[in-house]
């Protein structure tokens, strides 16, 4: 299976079909027989999948938090610290986790072991080796990395792949992928679609007056390396 564009590279992990969860009345169904009144439905049960997350930081948490309410998903966390691990899944339905180093290709595999697929919260610098052992191992994979040089190795990696690789799914780039699209898409002609992304918090508590959500090494690695755009469908430096 060909690698996602990067450009493009967020997709729900939603099961298809049978297994979708249905909408009717303002009714939310999740894997239990339920009753209608006046609708047709009739009784299923959403088979859920299994979702590897990697790293129980601030991201990794709020990854288990949404994933395991949906009810589509059975969710296990890994993580080298286990207070952090513990925390993310205290109190969320269908959630395990277990302590493994992300550079430890043994604790890997085990973590892998009946994984659906998998998103990656870990550092940049571990995701080559978590996606050489997702493809091993048949498993989607998806990371929030921004780092260029580890994209372009994933990239590498999907070649003959027979499951997803979708890097750069978190917010920009990610989101801010699907925001410029859906602000594309009733214009009958676009002259320019220019998106920025930023996190700039209300009331800021560090001297460099940012948002310290995600990784402060990958934000000084952007600083100092720069990273890459896209302009007219053509790769650019920064």
């Amino acid at each position: 299976m060909p690698i996602f564009p990067v450009r493009a590279a967020a997709y729900p992990l939603r099961p298809s079909g049978a297994h979708r969860r249905i909408h009717a009345h303002a009714l939310r169904v999740v894997p239990s027989a339920v009753t209608v009144t006046g609708s047709s439905i009739s009784e299923r049960r959403v088979v859920m999948k299994n979702i590897l997350i990697i790293g129980a930081g601030k991201i990794g948490r709020m990854a288990a938090h949404f994933l395991a309410h949906t009810g589509d998903y059975k969710v296990h966390v890994i993580d080298s610290h286990e207070p952090s691990w513990k925390g993310a899944i205290a109190g969320l339905p269908n959630a395990s986790g277990a302590t493994a180093d992300f550079v430890n290709q043994v604790d890997l595999d085990a973590a892998l072991k009946g994984q659906w697929g998998l998103i990656s919260c870990a550092p940049f610098f571990c995701n080559p080796l978590i996606a050489e052992r997702a493809k091993s191992h048949g498993v989607h994979y998806l990371d929030l990395t921004e780092d260029v040089a580890v994209t372009k190795k994933v990239m590498a990696l999907a070649q003959g792949a027979s499951t997803a690789f979708i890097p750069q799914c978190g917010l920009a780039p990610g989101y801010i992928t699907i925001a410029a699209n859906h602000l594309a898409k009733p214009m009958s002609e676009i002259h320019e679609l220019r998106c920025r992304v930023g996190a700039l918090p209300r009331n800021p508590t560090n001297q460099l007056k940012y948002n310290m959500t995600w990784s402060t090494n990958q934000r000084v690695l952007q600083s100092v390396r720069g990273i890459g755009r896209w302009q007219d469908d053509a790769a650019c430096a920064a």
